[in-house]
């Protein structure tokens, strides 16, 4: 069974992170907002049991400076008129202004409230014996004193030792209103936010349906492009195919006086023995026929797709096979041809020779008809650890950046007024495939850095560590 595999660069991947991304930043904005009002909050109870905290400290100083207080702590449980004495200055004050005043009795450990009633308050007692300025009470704790059942805050504040019964005065108070006023921060926060993150949401979606229209754009481009690559690949081959055909009846029709002149030079070497001069004249005429028979041998089989036989040869020696070929059309162009081995004449390549010989022909004619008289074609040699580079240099004018892409189509050709064929270059990078190799063309302005005008033409093949063979020839 074949497992998907997800794929983290598709664009419905990348979609997604792009949403998660956002949820999660939106989250924690959200979060940060809750937390940024609880801390508003807890500041504003802070400060109501500051404000409160300043009021118990007002009351436990009138305590220690009315002597009444500590008459009224030892008559606790009496009909007393001294609470009525004590009742408007502190009970009363505390009804009045909305919160409730409660007096701590070490002895009994609790707290008096306005009812007249002894209480058990945990928080206040802890925030007493710590030292705190007050206490945060619970729901129940401020029902107990009968305030609204919500969150209560109180302030604290000791009486002196001395001034009476009671040890400390507690002023409690609803933290009703402020709760409230936080709960409408926190509703606001989490609205502001849930706008901002809707807005946000909305652009990145917007943004995203624009990224997958452009996408999908990118997309048929590219499917255009491959569709054109494909339509070029195929007119290629169809081109190459013809020239297939063309160079299998070629060679057919060739093979023929071909026949006719090597029978007629061995009649003519026979006719000429004992005379120097013109026996050199008839090897020489009998090796290009040889020549010209191989190569002719060598097409036919790269049309039939035949795989490619072998042979190990020295580099500089295909190089220098090449060049003596083709000197005789460089002095009558009055062109120099220079030609720079390798250091190494043993280095070699695996090829066919005459096919080989061939392409690299086809090259220096091509730097050759790019050239102007008295101009230089340099073909030299060189080599790393696993190739092997026949580089062809020339001085001519140089070609566009969009014929470099074109150079090698069969049939294209800028000297077609001049009798170019648009075949060498084409047939040439044919061969080079055939024995694995590879071609590139390059303005040499472009790779040598300076304005040298010209082309560098580069042949590479895979470097052969087998001893070469001599050649026959």
């Amino acid at each position: 069974m074949t497992q998907m595999v997800s794929n983290p660069f598709h664009p419905q991947s990348r979609r997604n992170r792009t949403l998660i991304a956002t949820a999660f930043g939106l989250g924690l904005v959200l979060v940060l907002g809750l937390w940024d009002a609880h801390h508003e909050d807890v500041l504003a109870l802070r400060q109501l049991m500051r404000e409160h905290h300043l009021l118990a400290a007002t009351l436990s100083a009138h305590i220690e400076r009315n002597a009444r207080f500590d008459s009224l702590s030892r008559n606790v449980g009496k009909a007393a008129p001294e609470l009525t004495l004590f009742d408007p200055t502190t009970f009363r004050l505390g009804r009045d202004q909305g919160f409730v005043v409660l007096l701590m009795d070490p002895v009994r450990g609790q707290y008096l409230t306005s009812q007249r009633r002894w209480v058990h308050i945990p928080e206040l007692e802890t925030a007493q014996a710590q030292g705190a300025p007050g206490a945060i009470l619970s729901r129940s704790a401020a029902a107990l004193l009968g305030l609204p059942r919500r969150t209560a805050v109180a302030g604290l504040a000791s009486v002196h030792e001395n001034s009476g019964h009671f040890s400390a005065v507690a002023v409690v108070t609803s933290a009703e209103e402020e709760r409230n006023r936080s709960r409408r921060e926190q509703w606001r926060s989490v609205l502001g936010v849930s706008l901002a993150s809707g807005l946000i949401l909305l652009a990145a979606v917007g943004t995203l349906r624009m990224q997958r229209r452009e996408l999908d754009l990118e997309r048929q481009q590219a499917l255009h492009k491959m569709e054109r690559a494909r339509d070029a690949e195929l007119a290629r081959a169809n081109r190459m195919a013809t020239i297939a055909a063309l160079a299998s009846g070629i060679a057919h029709e060739i093979s023929t006086p071909l026949g006719v002149i090597s029978g007629r030079m061995e009649q003519l070497q026979a006719a000429v023995q004992g005379q120097e001069r013109y026996e050199r004249v008839v090897a020489t005429i009998s090796s290009q026929v040889s020549r010209i028979d191989q190569v002719m041998r060598g097409f036919l089989a790269f049309a039939r797709g035949d795989a490619p036989i072998l042979t190990h040869r020295a580099a500089n020696e295909i190089a220098r096979n090449a060049v003596k070929l083709v000197q005789y059309r460089f002095t009558i162009a009055d062109v120099v041809l220079d030609f720079y081995p390798c250091s190494d004449d043993k280095l070699s390549i695996a090829c066919e020779p005459a096919l080989f010989e061939q392409a690299l022909i086809d090259i220096l004619i091509n730097a050759l008809e790019a050239s102007e008289p008295k101009q230089h074609v340099t073909l030299s040699v060189h080599y790393d650890q696993s190739s092997v580079a026949f580089v062809v240099l020339d001085e001519g004018t140089g070609i566009s950046e969009s014929v470099i892409e074109r150079v090698t189509e069969p049939f294209f050709t800028t000297k077609a007024g001049k009798g170019g064929s648009g075949l060498g270059l084409a047939i040439a990078k044919e061969i080079l495939t055939h024995h694995r190799g590879e071609i590139t063309f390059d303005l040499r302005r472009t790779t040598e850095g300076n304005m040298q005008p010209g082309t560098r033409v580069t042949v590479q093949l895979p470097r052969s560590e087998e001893v070469p063979v001599e050649s026959t020839s």
